[in-house]
């Protein structure tokens, strides 16, 4: 191979890495911001909730009539009555569950158990919440079924953002990343 050839290959395999590190860039600065808007945008919708109550709230997001209301919220009233009394129950069999595997000589026929239990609670609560979803999207015209979904989605990545803070801390409480006691959460 000539010189000529030889530099050409260079120059070829610069400019690709070159496209390939401004393409990388520009990946990352535009995720993090779109990212900080999305996490912006939750953080003051969730302010805004929490300044005029959740049900003043879905009433003016929603627009809401007065007898709209009045059934949302009692459609409310009934769902947070059934997960209250589900999430006592996976709380009792949480501490169950750990009680048993704590002992000297754990049950495993127990532990098997409690954890189906536990998980027909989780399943329950499920149920229980897409039913209160579609309860609430009968109340609505088209379009406030459009903007209750926008809600509950704003909902959901609100919590997922919550989860993954709560995550990158427990990461920074323990440097040395040993697998911590998980006992105190159930």
């Amino acid at each position: 191979m000539n010189n000529l050839s030889k530099k050409r290959i260079l120059i070829i395999g610069i400019i690709a890495l070159l496209i390939i590190n401004i393409s990388a860039l520009a990946t990352i600065y535009y995720n993090n911001k779109v990212k900080v808007r999305k996490e912006n945008q939750v953080y003051i919708q969730r302010q805004k909730m929490r300044e005029v109550g959740m049900y003043n709230y879905f009433r003016n997001e929603l627009n809401l009539s007065d007898q709209q209301f009045l059934s949302f919220k009692q459609i409310n009233r009934n769902y947070s009555i059934a997960t209250r009394e589900i999430k006592d129950e996976l709380n009792k069999y949480r501490h169950l569950f750990i009680v048993e595997i704590s002992k000297q000589n754990p049950n495993t026929a127990s532990i098997d158990s409690v954890s189906y239990r536990i998980g027909h609670l989780h399943y329950e609560l499920k149920l229980l919440t897409s039913e209160h979803f579609l309860e609430l999207k009968k109340l609505c015209s088209p379009e406030q079924e459009e903007s209750l979904q926008k809600l509950f989605m704003l909902m959901i990545s609100d919590k997922k953002h919550h989860l993954r803070r709560n995550r990158g801390n427990r990461r920074r409480q323990n440097p040395h990343n040993r697998p911590m006691n998980r006992g105190s959460k159930y």
